[in-house]
């Protein structure tokens, strides 16, 4: 399950900056109710002031935010759409030579005016400040590495691999935030703590082979690729009888492998 934000008081936050200065990206998925001004995710400052932000605009375009004095935006040359699904990222390079935003694997829009380090102490996810820029919409999968990924690792992102699925990126993963159900899962990162925000459906991605499923107390691994749906965690690669109930903290079992597919229970 992803998490909904009501664009005007929902947000989460932690009291420490992950990555800065650049170079730095910051990704996730997005599902946007409203051609709102709002923030995925941000490394800030507590005024809001100096930061490395991806937003959603007004008019419909993905943002990498960079503002050490001047803001000096990157905007995708596609527009987002309202009510379903888009990657969305932000890539800021070494020496603040450049910034670019993604919309769904591509898109690139790039700004290369040369620029000063903004101070950051915080990150945030779905807000700017505790009173403005939140966004508004189900946000899910927010990530933040300490280098610039590379154009083909976005797309790949955008086709719906896991963050944890890039092995020889994951010295590089600072935060990750998966937003299904509870915050502060897997783990990866400083906990952030929480203010309003409700449980919704959670995009399809592909997780890492060798998750590890938990069923009544015994811990065994079903081959992957995984998927989160809507309805929770599957692998199509389960055989028949499988009880799969990874990163489910609530006690639900899925039943996969079916004949029909998979089977919820």
């Amino acid at each position: 399950m992803a998490r909904s934000f009501n664009g005007s008081s929902d947000y989460m936050e932690a009291t420490s900056a992950v990555a800065a200065p650049a170079p730095l990206t910051v990704c996730g998925w997005a599902k946007p109710s409203s051609y709102h001004d709002g923030y995925l995710a941000i490394e800030c400052h507590t005024t809001g002031s100096g930061r490395y932000g991806l937003r959603v605009d007004s008019s419909q375009y993905v943002v990498a935010d960079h503002n050490s004095g001047v803001p000096q935006p990157a905007l995708t040359t596609a527009k987002y759409s309202l009510d379903v699904w888009q990657h969305m990222a932000a890539v800021f390079y070494s020496g603040h030579t450049a910034r670019s935003a993604f919309l769904n694997g591509g898109n690139k829009g790039t700004n290369s005016v040369n620029t000063g380090t903004p101070s950051v102490n915080r990150t945030r996810i779905g807000n700017r400040t505790p009173t403005d820029y939140f966004f508004d919409g189900l946000l899910a999968e927010i990530a933040i590495w300490d280098v610039a990924l590379a154009d083909y690792e976005i797309a790949l992102l955008a086709t719906g691999l896991n963050p944890l699925c890039s092995t020889s990126r994951i010295v590089n993963l600072v935060l990750y935030q998966d937003l299904i159900r509870s915050p502060n899962r897997p783990g990866i990162g400083p906990n952030v703590s929480i203010t309003g925000t409700t449980v919704a459906d959670h995009p399809r991605i592909i997780a890492p082979i060798g998750l590890q499923a938990v069923a009544c107390g015994r811990a065994s691994a079903i081959g992957g690729p995984y998927c989160v749906g809507a309805a929770g965690v599957w692998s199509p690669g389960a055989t028949s009888g499988n009880v799969l109930a990874a990163g489910n903290e609530e006690g639900e079992l899925f039943l996969a492998g079916a004949a029909a597919g998979e089977v919820h229970c």
